[in-house]
């Protein structure tokens, strides 16, 4: 009575055991959302900004390891900040989600005391390039990323 029991749980524990294996193997080999948004990834961002009645010339650059540098050309300063984990997660999502070509191209607007932005993003090689200003920049498809980035660089430009 005892060998049979034992081997029906031999059965059972040894049918647990490769349920258990096959269900690590899936889970080992099917990416998530969140691997695959890794900001581990090869991406990086610049934002460049100029005119307006101030008649600016700034850039903010963001790299995958988190490392936000602001350049303001005009009063010959520059910051360097690393950004937190959750922002950083951010960032790698709205670069890759941003399509390769420009959905719709800004039509020339006469605007002398604008602020211009150009946005150049790069995510796995892939290069991605925008511009605006401050009247095209709400029907932009980077209007998300260049809002972002402009918080970032005004932030750093107050620790300078």
């Amino acid at each position: 009575m005892k060998n049979s029991t034992l081997a029906k749980l031999g059965i059972k524990t040894g049918f647990l055991s490769v349920l258990l294996s096959f269900a690590i193997l899936l889970i080992a080999c099917n990416p998530t959302t969140s691997d695959t948004m890794s900001p581990s990834a090869n991406w990086s961002v610049k934002l460049t900004l100029s005119g307006g009645f101030a008649g600016l010339n700034r850039s903010i650059s963001l790299n995958q390891d988190g490392q936000a540098i602001y350049i303001d050309k005009r009063a010959k300063s520059r910051v360097e900040k690393q950004v937190t984990q959750q922002d950083l997660q951010n960032y790698v999502k709205l670069v890759k989600i941003l399509p390769v070509n420009q959905a719709l191209k800004p039509k020339p607007t006469r605007c002398n005391d604008c602020i211009n932005y150009v946005l150049v993003a790069s995510f796995d090689g892939t290069s991605k390039r925008r511009t605006a200003n401050d009247l095209t920049l709400g029907s932009s498809d980077a209007n998300e990323l260049i809002k972002n980035l402009t918080m970032l660089a005004s932030e750093m430009a107050a620790k300078k």
